[in-house]
């Protein structure tokens, strides 16, 4: 079964709290950037159903 859409926004929203965890309890600099990866999929390619986010830099 494929969740798409508004079934996803828990699951995104999950991913992104564990990502700043990630990021901000980490003591190494692979813990702090493996984040990194997903977000961009997540923001960039609208990956999980979340519709895609442009950065600033993106539309410059």
């Amino acid at each position: 079964m494929e969740r798409t859409g508004a079934d996803t926004a828990p699951d995104v929203v999950l991913l992104r709290e564990v990502g700043r965890a990630m990021r901000d309890t980490s003591i190494c600099g692979l813990g702090q950037t493996a984040w990194n990866a997903v977000e961009s999929a997540v923001d960039r390619l609208g990956a999980y159903g979340a519709a895609p986010r442009h950065r600033q830099e993106d539309t410059v």
